[in-house]
Order: C-alpha cells, then structure tokens, then sequence
C-alpha cells in the first residue's frame, strides 16, 4: 500500500491489524480530531510494516500515535514528531521494532523535546539517527523517569548516530555497538529531568575530533 494519511475528525480512533499490513508510511496531513492508536485484533499477531515514508505527524498540534502492533522497519526511513506540548510523547512505539531499516528520529520545525517512546527492548539492526530537533525517549512514560530503568537494546542492536536532539531515559545502559557524535545533543532536559544515571555505551564511541557538549 502506499502512504497512509490515517488523519481522523470522528469518533473512530483505533486501527486494527488483523493479520499484518505493510504501507509506505504514515501521516497526519493536518491535526487529527482524536489520538490515534493501530493495534492487533485481539489475540493477533499481525506486524505494521513500514516503508521509506515512515512516519510523518508534523502537522499535529496536540495529537498522538500509539503503535501496539509489533513494527518492521522495512527501508531506511525517519519518525517526525509535532508541536504539541513540550517535553511529552507524540508516537509511542509499545510493540517490537524489528527489520533492517535505519531508523532517524526528527522533529517539526521549532519542536521542544516532543519525543519518541520505545516501551519495550527493540531488534532493529538498521541503526539509530537522532537529529537536531527529534527526541528519544526509553524506560518510562511517566512525566519524570527518576526511579525507572531503560533495556539495554531499546533503542535497537545498531550503531547510534547523534546529530543533535534529547535522549531521555532512566537508569541504566543504552548498548550500541558504536556510537558517532556529530553535534551537541542533551540527556533528560526539561521536565523530564532524571536523578539517576543513563549510559550511553557498549561500544566505540566517535565525536568527530570536535569538542561535544552536553
């Protein structure tokens, strides 16, 4: 199927699988009148595969995505995140996210920290991209993600690439088997501010021969 523009002004809010849909990607066109949530028949095990257009909700202002159905990542492709409220989750990834794609996390035009969640310990080898503006977040859904401890592969088993953005997270290791740094980024700012100590490690970590701050 090609890109799916799922934007929703009615009372229906949910998507059901059944037994596997793969599209080219997902988009809000404008602001959706409800959150919005895809998940499996009850039961199922259908995966949402996802192509090169990956996942676009730039256009919302305060809704969000909530995937339950296990996810392949089956091209390269980037999540773009909206403009709701700062410091909170716009697409919530709570099934697996398996495949060889590479994953880049990006954010709309003057986001604030609007992240990504990862619930659960995810096998994509593709790597992760995490660019200026895009937002990560493992380990809690919770406001403040003090006293919650992140799995080591939940931001997938490949390399870690960091072009700029926040990484938030609770206690624990975030594993990579090498780690590039290309620009400063930042680790639990804003109102999701952490006491305890998250790791970025597992492997060889790059900054590009440049000072890094953050």
């Amino acid at each position: 199927f090609p890109s799916h523009d799922i934007t929703s002004n009615t009372a229906s809010t949910t998507g059901t699988i059944g037994g596997g849909l793969t599209v080219a990607g997902i988009l809000f066109s404008t602001n959706p009148g409800n959150n919005i949530s895809i998940t499996n028949a009850t039961g199922g095990v259908g995966i949402l595969g996802l192509g090169s257009s990956g996942i676009d909700i730039r256009a919302s202002t305060n809704r969000t995505l909530t995937l339950s159905a296990p996810i392949s990542l089956n091209a390269d492709q980037t999540w773009y995140t909206g403009l709701t409220n700062a410091n909170t989750a716009m697409i919530n990834a709570n099934g697996v996210v398996s495949g060889a794609g590479r994953l880049t996390i990006a954010g709309a035009s003057g986001s604030s920290n609007q992240y990504v969640f990862f619930a659960t310990n995810n096998t994509f080898s593709g790597g992760l991209t995490l660019n200026s503006g895009g937002a990560v977040k493992a380990g809690s859904m919770n406001a403040i993600v003090s006293g919650s401890t992140v799995l080591s592969n939940m931001l997938g088993i490949g390399s870690l690439t960091i072009n700029g953005g926040t990484i938030f997270g609770g206690s624990g290791t975030l594993a990579f088997p090498n780690i590039s740094v290309n620009g400063d980024f930042a680790v639990n700012s804003g109102t999701n501010a952490n006491s305890a100590r998250l790791t970025l490690g597992g492997g060889t970590m790059d900054l590009g021969g440049a000072t890094r701050v953050v």
